[in-house]
């Protein structure tokens, strides 16, 4: 319902602000942030978590995969931007790079 009424549907025109005033965004957004832990609050219900534990090396194992290798995938491809980047070396003064290993 909230994408019919929405600003991405009849742009920024007269009947968008009368059906959406900007004073009303903020309850608009609290009320679905509740909404969302809610959902999630339930979702975490229905979870079964004795299966969960019965395999807690199998799980383990790959909490740890799914954190480590996209670390490390980052850095390499974040030095290979660094080693094969041909502008002006101007650019990453802005950015702390040395940090950033």
């Amino acid at each position: 319902m909230g994408i019919l009424i929405s600003p991405e549907l009849f742009g920024s025109s007269a009947l968008s602000e009368v059906l959406t005033p900007l004073k009303s965004i903020l309850t608009t957004e609290t009320i679905s942030y509740v909404g969302l832990i809610y959902t999630v609050f339930l979702a975490g219900l229905d979870m079964n978590f004795d299966t969960i534990l019965r395999g807690r090396k199998k799980a383990t194992s790959i909490a740890i995969a799914g954190v480590l290798i996209p670390m490390l995938c980052g850095g390499i491809i974040y030095a290979l931007a660094l080693k094969m980047y041909k502008g002006p070396p101007e650019y990453w003064a802005n950015y702390d790079t040395p940090k950033a290993y």
